[in-house]
């Protein structure tokens, strides 16, 4: 297994976007407090993030290997099949970020907070993802799995992902719940795979109101491409 461990790559809460996304003016009491948080994100934010490149084995037409891990799911198996290799990862916001967050007891901080952290994670799985292309040097696009997604790979497969990269909580400060959701909460679990058809899950996904959505709802693609049905899952 090859594996890289990222915890000092450079990140930013460019001042524009993160009032956009507080949604506070500039010349503002809003906005004032959101850039004094702002700063004081920064000061103490320890992004993190882990990513292996595991060997892919199909075992049947609902199931894959990826290193010693098996997934049973039909969507990550006929997503992985193509490929030889596959790359796991987590990232998060951090759990200095968490720390910092805790003791705000105003609503509208604990927004800007959580805005604040949102950022964060998009940096640390930008920064996996830009690990791989660069160590890695994939020949296609990459598209991601997540599990918890959709129910064709829900999310009691998340100690499986994280069964594949090793010691997580050592690396990042990503723990488990019982029921299998990440602590930091702000955080991030996936399969980066190489792809040529543009595969992303929101696509299967019939939730009419998310922030992150990147792509329309299209009731018909996964019996398409996947043979079965499939939908939107609790994540």
């Amino acid at each position: 297994m090859k594996r890289i461990v990222l915890d000092a790559f450079p990140f930013d809460l460019p001042e524009e976007a993160f009032l956009r996304a507080c949604r506070a003016e500039r010349d503002s009491e809003e906005g004032e407090r959101a850039l004094e948080l702002r700063v004081q994100a920064l000061a103490v934010a320890r992004p993190k993030a882990v990513v292996a490149q595991l060997p892919v084995v199909v075992l049947d037409d609902d199931t894959v290997r990826v290193g010693e891990v098996a997934i049973a799911s039909r969507m990550v198996r006929v997503n992985l099949a193509p490929n030889a290799v596959a790359y796991p990862y987590v990232a998060t916001c951090g759990t200095e970020l968490d720390r910092w967050a805790e003791p705000l007891d105003d609503y509208v901080d604990q927004f800007y907070a959580d805005e604040a952290r949102k950022m964060l994670l998009g940096c640390a799985v930008r920064a996996a993802r830009d690990a791989v292309v660069e160590t890695f040097k994939p020949a296609k696009p990459l598209s991601t799995v997540n599990p918890g997604s959709l129910e064709s790979y829900p999310i009691t497969e998340q100690p499986s992902l994280f069964r594949m990269l090793g010691d997580v909580a050592a690396d990042t400060g990503v723990t488990l719940t019982d029921s299998c959701l990440m602590v930091p909460f702000k955080s991030s679990s996936g399969i980066f795979f190489e792809d040529s058809t543009g595969h992303v899950n929101c696509i299967m996904c019939p939730r009419k109101v998310c922030p992150n959505r990147r792509a329309p709802y299209q009731p018909d693609h996964y019996g398409e491409r996947f043979g079965k049905d499939g939908g939107c899952g609790a994540n």
